[in-house]
């Protein structure tokens, strides 16, 4: 027998497998669990509450996730009611159809021959002539359980517009992809209000949209007429602690940058660099908000050190490249890959923190801390927290009562188990 493979090499060699299949220090993957059928709200109103809609005129607070499991869209679903007019679409971020950046403008749908009002532009709420004739105004959007994702605003200030004018205002529910568990971050201040920051929730809140409706109605967040209530099409079957891609539902990529479920599960963190001097999102390259960079960021340092922190859930790489659009176009950039390793045991909020805190100790004279940061925390103490040294375990114990009270306060408002 050649020697290479000897008995006794043969046994070091298994005994080397064994050690590094138990673990020896390697993080484990994420242990994913089959899909379970989820019908989200749009399925059931067709299926449960359509009748109710005939002879009404609707209003449609929409982008191109308003679809059903088959990808039909909820404008082509009313289409074949002659009985139920669709008078007007209200637009957010990106635009009806999620493709756009900056600025929407309005337009006509040409399937239904409605207004389309933009909602991210010169209005962020519908106007009173905007909703008359209206007897049901229906949001149906996709978000991502992120306090700065503006879905969530575009839903409160058509709730109110609706409320202040007498019509009924409808939720179609769908999960929130990052679980209805996970509560985590800084809580918005109303100092910092913005349309990034509505209302006084963490960074991850844990809520689905239609939950999230009722809380802001019970915590009178916005004023509302005495009485006022939002009707939630709640979804059938989903559970709390599921991923989205541990349901049935197919993803529709929300907004431009969000093309994966990996996309949102990072994006918690990685939006605190959603800034200028850095690269993050998809200027000409397939990986936003997991890979970042600058001209000046050493990845190879950063990776290094973010790795010996040992972050539970995740680990980091070293990479250069090129943005073939943007900022940037053209320019090597230095920077870091973002590997997730297992969601269950990472801390989406925290990832964020980590890599500032991490920036901010090995290139001190390049990284500037700006209030776009105070405008994505909700509250300018982080980044004070962070330019006076402290260190994460300390920035992340000044969170935890006020999180918790938020738990508590959330669970009245919780329609799923």
């Amino acid at each position: 027998m050649n020697p290479m493979y000897s008995r006794n090499n043969i046994i070091l060699i298994l005994l080397s497998v064994i050690m590094f299949m138990s673990g020896c220090g390697q993080k484990t993957a994420t242990q994913l669990r089959s899909p379970i059928t989820v019908d989200p709200g749009i399925e059931n109103l067709f299926k449960q509450y359509i009748d109710e809609l005939k002879g009404k005129t609707v209003g449609l607070v929409i982008n191109h996730t308003a679809a059903d499991k088959k990808g039909v869209s909820i404008v082509d679903k009313f289409m074949e009611y002659d009985d139920i007019t669709i008078q007007a679409i209200f637009a957010p971020e990106h635009g009806y159809r999620g493709d756009q950046q900056g600025r929407i403008v309005d337009e006509v749908d040409p399937v239904s021959g409605a207004k389309i009002y933009s909602l991210h532009g010169e209005l962020y709420k519908p106007t009173p002539e905007m909703l008359e004739g209206i007897d049901v105004l229906i949001f149906d959007m996709q978000s991502v359980g992120v306090k700065f994702y503006t879905y969530i605003s575009t839903m409160g200030r058509a709730m109110q517009a609706a409320a202040e004018n007498g019509v009924e205002y409808w939720v179609l529910d769908r999960p929130n992809p990052i679980t209805g568990t996970r509560v985590d971050g800084t809580i918005q201040e109303s100092e910092t209000v913005s349309n990034v920051g509505l209302f006084p929730i963490p960074v991850q809140y844990g809520l689905t949209m239609g939950e999230l409706a009722k809380m802001v109605v019970g915590e009178g967040w916005m004023e509302f007429p005495e009485g006022f209530q939002p009707r939630i099409i709640k979804m059938t079957n989903w559970q709390r602690d599921r991923w989205y891609d541990e349901t049935d539902i197919p993803w529709i990529k929300p907004s431009p940058n969000m093309p994966l479920i990996e996309t949102a599960i990072v994006y918690p963190g990685m939006c605190f660099f959603e800034v200028r001097g850095f690269s993050i999102k998809g200027s000409g390259r397939p990986h936003p908000f997991i890979w970042m960079g600058n001209p000046w960021l050493n990845g190879n340092k950063l990776a290094t050190e973010l790795n010996k922190l040992n972050i539970p859930g995740v680990d980091f790489t070293p990479i250069e490249f090129a943005p073939t659009s943007g900022s940037f176009e053209g320019e090597k950039l230095g920077g870091i890959q973002v590997n997730i390793i297992d969601r269950n045991e990472l801390e989406l909020v925290k990832l964020g923190v980590y890599i500032m805190h991490t920036i901010l100790r090995i290139h001190p004279d390049e990284y500037e801390l700006t209030t776009k940061v105070d405008r994505l925390a909700g509250t300018e103490r982080l980044r004070n927290a962070l330019n006076e040294g402290q260190t994460t375990e300390q920035i992340f114990e000044s969170w935890q009562q006020p999180l918790e009270e938020f738990k508590e306060l959330r669970t009245k408002y919780l329609l799923y188990q």
